[in-house]
């Protein structure tokens, strides 16, 4: 829209310019794989922070049974 919108009131303006050699579809399939790859990247990150998450949870219940059962046990 930043770009469309002047582009548009350039050529209202002035109607004899040709309209300007952009590559617009590069343009746009550079920034469709540009955030593809950022979103790939935050859901890797997501996944791996989940995980790291997951196994220190598990590892503090194992700890705590650990310490629940030595309780138990000891008269």
């Amino acid at each position: 829209m930043a770009v469309a919108i002047p582009l548009v009131v350039l050529i209202g303006i002035q109607s004899e310019s040709p309209l300007p050699d952009i590559p617009l579809h590069d343009i746009a399939a550079s920034g469709i794989v540009f955030a593809l790859v950022v979103v790939f990247a935050w859901r890797y990150y997501e996944h791996a922070r989940e995980r790291k998450t997951l196994a220190r949870l598990l590892e503090r219940k194992a700890q705590y049974e650990q310490d629940t059962t030595e309780d138990s046990q000891t008269p």
